[in-house]
């Protein structure tokens, strides 16, 4: 007969350096696990890490940074997944309700905001002038 040592999670956790880089750790694991499986879906649509660089205007090495999970912004995911042939959606999760947010639209979104409101802005000073 086998027999287990019983498992103590908090020793475990006082080991890894307590609540807060347990929760890190796991932080960067699920970062990791999420930009391999980026990188496979990649491959799978048979394209190379400079092509895809150069769909989204950014060097190889940005590609493979974004690869090894070191990403700035859900923009530069939104590019990734959009250079490799998909969409990326966001959910926003609050009690009672949710919301589908789709990334791509967003960004178009900003840009036009962001254009119309410099080009106000631009007006309002020059009548000012």
């Amino acid at each position: 007969m086998t027999t287990f040592k019983k498992w103590d999670r908090a020793k475990h956790v006082e080991q890894a350096g307590g609540e807060e880089a347990l929760a890190e750790t796991r932080r960067m694991v699920d970062e990791f696990i999420d930009a391999w499986q980026l990188a496979q879906r990649r491959k799978s649509a048979a394209l190379t890490q400079n092509e895809v660089a150069a769909m989204m205007g950014v060097t190889k090495a940005r590609v493979s940074q974004i690869e090894r999970g070191e990403v700035t912004s859900v923009d530069v995911v939104a590019r990734y997944v959009e250079a490799i042939g998909g969409h990326l959606e966001l959910t926003a999760t609050f009690p009672g309700a949710t919301y589908r947010l789709r990334a791509s639209g967003m960004r178009k979104a900003c840009k036009r905001h962001f254009k119309f409101m410099g080009s106000h802005v631009k007006s309002r000073t020059t009548d000012a002038l």
